[in-house]
């Protein structure tokens, strides 16, 4: 068999809320996840402390633990999964119908105003929920196929069957590189050189994504409030205002610099996390045109109207494209044959994304139909 098609679908906020809490869950049993959240579990609480665990300090040691726990498993993780599902909102093709292909070398999604294809090399699972299959990529991003998108039970059956099996047999093996168009590009679309992605551009998109997670007012607030409650109420200071106000501001500044430096230890982590998924393997290019933005890899190709795209900017030597609701897609200005051409190329995009844009604040968005195929 070459290929299964679904029955085409569309999804609401509740199916894409089921996915990502299925993924969360699933996520928190993993090395990668281990590997990040241990140390903070033990060396923020052991540092809170000053550095010293003794029958003084250790019911402090101990909430600090439990704060720390609760904050990494169950908070952020919750509030991820609030900030992705209000991004959804904003996307116009987020419930837009949509036919999914099982390829014996990818998984593929299109529908009006979007596409992407993915290798199997890039996806970590593929289970049967309730009410929808769900496939987990290496990256932790994820897609819903809807089980009333097959047309009996034995096909549902048989896709996931197909999916996990590709998923196990291509775990292990050099990606897979397209074999058919898909490589073509769109008609009237401007090229970036092709690009390998190394260690410097990889690592400023785990930094912005890091960031964009850490620099959070509300975020600050709670965290000062919490840690300055429980100096003040472990101290042995007299109280009063002062003393109080003199431990907010200890734990501000305190906050302060673990939300600053955080990511910077986060980005690093991601980067030798993740740096060697296929995804962000192999040659690539991105190409723009009025009509959207488009990826185009070894492994990967995706591409979005320009209304779906969050916002285009530069950071440390990156153009970077940060699509709705999350998601960098990088192209580094030393890609270019000098940095006219990356000036050239990324005023462009800027002047199609600012177009889009202004056409949706003023009125409903007329849906672009993207062919993968260009």
């Amino acid at each position: 068999m070459h290929e299964i098609v679904t029955k085409p679908f569309s999804l609401t906020q509740r199916d894409y809320r089921g996915m990502l809490v299925y993924s969360a869950v699933r996520g928190l049993v993993t090395w990668p996840m281990a590997l990040v959240t241990l140390p903070n579990l033990f060396v923020l609480p052991f540092l809170f402390v000053g550095g010293e665990i003794n029958a003084e300090t250790w019911p402090t040691f101990a909430i600090a633990v439990a704060v720390v726990a609760a904050i990494s498993l169950i908070v952020l993780p919750a509030l991820a999964i609030v900030s992705i599902l209000n991004g959804l909102k904003k996307i116009d093709n987020a419930t837009a119908t949509r036919v999914a292909r099982l390829h014996v070398d990818y998984l593929a999604l299109e529908g009006d105003g979007f596409a992407h294809r993915l290798v199997w090399q890039n996806f970590r699972y593929a289970a049967a929920g309730r009410d929808a299959i769900y496939l987990i990529t290496r990256t932790n991003s994820g897609y819903v196929i809807l089980n009333s998108a097959f047309e009996t039970a034995e096909n549902r059956t048989q896709f996931i069957a197909l999916a996990q099996k590709y998923i196990a047999a291509n775990k292990n093996r050099q990606a897979v590189v397209f074999g058919d168009t898909a490589s073509e590009p769109w008609p009237d679309a401007r090229l970036s050189p092709l690009f390998r992605l190394g260690f410097g551009p990889l690592y400023v998109v785990m930094l912005h994504s890091a960031y964009q997670m850490f620099l959070r007012p509300w975020l600050f607030v709670v965290a000062t409030a919490v840690i300055g409650a429980i100096n003040i109420f472990y101290s042995d200071l007299e109280p009063g205002a002062v003393t109080w106000a003199t431990e907010i501001w200890h734990a501000a500044l305190g906050v302060a610099i673990l939300l600053i430096v955080g990511p910077l230890f986060l980005g690093l982590t991601s980067v030798l996390i993740h740096g060697n998924n296929p995804i962000f393997k192999g040659m690539r290019h991105v190409e723009i045109s009025e009509r959207g933005l488009r990826l185009v890899s070894q492994t990967n190709d995706a591409s979005m109207a320009w209304h779906d795209v969050k916002k285009v900017t530069r950071r440390f030597g990156v153009l970077l494209f940060i699509p709705k609701p999350r998601g960098v897609i990088p192209v580094p200005v030393s890609a270019f044959p000098d940095t006219a051409a990356a000036k050239a190329f990324y005023d462009q995009a800027v002047t199609w994304w600012k177009a889009a844009q202004a056409v949706k604040a003023s009125g409903p968005a007329a849906k672009t139909t993207l062919d993968v195929k260009g």
